[in-house]
């Protein structure tokens, strides 16, 4: 079963780690649902959200590795109902 997450990613220095976080979306572009990104003050910071509907162990698996990218802090707010 799968269940629907918002992903919220700060990139705190979009330069450096924009490019490893791009990769990861990627890999798991099949999941995502729908992405909003804002950049922030002349670019010292980028914001995105993120929609995801997939298996937990999916969702779990993108936090961990977008959260090992330095410079990077996200959190994930996932739905307790399964969706169909």
């Amino acid at each position: 079963m799968s269940q629907a997450a918002i992903i919220s990613v700060i990139l705190k220095n979009p330069q450096e780690s924009q490019s490893a976080f791009n990769a990861i979306v990627s890999e798991y572009h099949s999941t995502i649902q729908g992405r909003m990104g804002i950049p922030y003050k002349k670019g010292t910071i980028a914001l995105i959200s993120l929609i995801i509907v997939a298996q937990i162990d999916t969702i779990n698996e993108f936090v961990g590795k977008v959260r090992n990218i330095e410079n990077v802090v996200v959190n994930a707010n996932i739905a307790e109902d399964n969706i169909n």
